[in-house]
């Protein structure tokens, strides 16, 4: 009898919790604005992947690093924390004109993100054959559009990164 009476009262239990939750959430726009989530900006990037004599480089992936300066601007869902920066490597390889263009939508950054640079990595290129050197370039964000609530506004990354090539190894 003490089972089915536990079994019962979990059961009871459970569904309460569920009523709980489905009652936080209103849609009477005048009552308590309830967010979930993190807050969120979006990079319109364009970059352009060049070699040493301005020739663009096909296939090439490059990383966007936010660098932090005094504030923070890096969360996760649960908490904000310290961060050096935010390092992301984009989707997009460069095409044959050596241009990379893409939107990025819902990132977790902001308008402090005032250190912002476009980096190669020679790891995240094998097919470069670790003919070029770890290099970035520093970009200024421009602002496109104006930040509401927990959105962060829109920002333009535009630059050229111009890689050098690895000296030949003495034997």
């Amino acid at each position: 009898m003490a089972t089915k009476a536990r079994h019962f009262l979990k059961i009871f239990l459970a569904g309460l919790m569920a009523l709980i939750g489905f009652t936080s959430c209103s849609k009477d726009k005048s009552s308590m604005l309830v967010m979930y989530g993190t807050p969120y900006g979006s990079l319109d990037i364009k970059a352009k992947i060049v070699d040493n004599n301005d020739s663009p480089l096909n296939d090439t992936k490059i990383r966007v690093r936010l660098e932090e300066q005094g504030t923070h601007y890096t969360y996760n869902p649960y908490s904000v924390y310290d961060s050096p920066g935010y390092d992301f490597q984009l989707n997009k390889k460069s095409n044959v004109s050596g241009n990379i263009d893409t939107v990025l939508n819902r990132l977790p950054i902001g308008p402090n993100s005032k250190e912002t640079f476009f980096v190669y990595h020679a790891k995240d290129n094998p097919s470069h054959e670790g003919k070029y050197l770890d290099d970035s370039v520093k970009i200024t964000p421009v602002k496109l559009e104006d930040a509401e609530d927990w959105y962060w506004g829109k920002y333009k990354l535009e630059g050229t990164l111009k890689l050098k090539e690895k000296p030949a190894e003495s034997e």
